[in-house]
């Protein structure tokens, strides 16, 4: 089970796909690190922030001085973590199982909860990333991947899969895997979510959630009987994939 920091730090993706996605929806941040070089990331002032490492887990952060609230999470290998001045940066090093170690300069921001995936520049597994993922604006990136699927108007450089395969869920629901949007790193999806039982049934995004997924989104949340909507997941893409 993941500890507490983990459930508390995952920031759900609450979309109205009715409308304007959200400007306050968070993403991630994908920091490009190199052992030898700082690099900058941003973390939550005032709520959790989850530091983790593409294809590898954290294995230790030190150099915080008192300068940082850390909590890890053993199943992930992940870290969380929160200031506590908030009015100058921490200097930390992060290293990985791998044996590399990455120097991190985290400015503490006004902003809600947030993951932080540092990726090492000189290991490229699966491929350069797509045009969107070179952008840099991860929380583009996650809202544009939702509404895509949910419009059918594709970024460049993804791979649509159109799929019809059915997810085990929960006893009285129909949990249909619709189709993928894969970039380098992420991977976008859409499930047809259909109630059938025979009492309204109630959707929480928190539900979707497991370690890996970075934004979730519901287009309708009460669902009557043989009633159903569309749910999107945005992850992390798997090395398998």
């Amino acid at each position: 089970m993941p500890t507490p920091w983990a459930h508390v730090a995952r920031a759900s993706l609450a979309l109205s796909l009715a409308g304007a996605v959200p400007p306050d929806a968070r993403a991630l941040q994908i920091v490009e690190a190199i052992e030898g070089h700082s690099v900058l990331a941003k973390i939550s002032a005032r709520e959790l922030t989850r530091i983790t490492v593409d294809r590898a887990r954290v294995r230790a952060v030190t150099g915080l001085e008192g300068q940082l609230l850390l909590e890890k999470d053993d199943q992930t290998g992940a870290v969380f973590v929160r200031p506590t001045d908030t009015t100058r940066p921490v200097n930390v090093f992060v290293t990985a199982d791998s044996g590399r170690t990455y120097a991190l300069v985290l400015q503490p921001v006004d902003m809600p909860a947030d993951t932080i995936v540092l990726r090492d520049r000189t290991q490229r597994p699966g491929g350069e990333p797509t045009a969107l993922e070179r952008s840099g604006a991860h929380e583009k990136l996650v809202k544009t991947l939702v509404v895509a699927l949910a419009t059918g108007e594709l970024p460049p450089d993804l791979e649509l899969r159109e799929t019809a395969r059915e997810i085990a869920l929960w006893r009285e629901a129909h949990f249909l895997h619709e189709r993928s949007l894969l970039g380098r790193r992420v991977v976008g999806e859409r499930y047809r979510l259909t109630n059938l039982g025979p009492a309204p049934m109630r959707i929480a995004e928190a539900e979707f959630f497991k370690p890996g997924v970075l934004g979730v989104a519901v287009e309708r949340f009460d669902l009557a009987p043989s009633e159903s909507t569309a749910v999107y997941i945005v992850r992390e893409r798997e090395a398998t994939e």
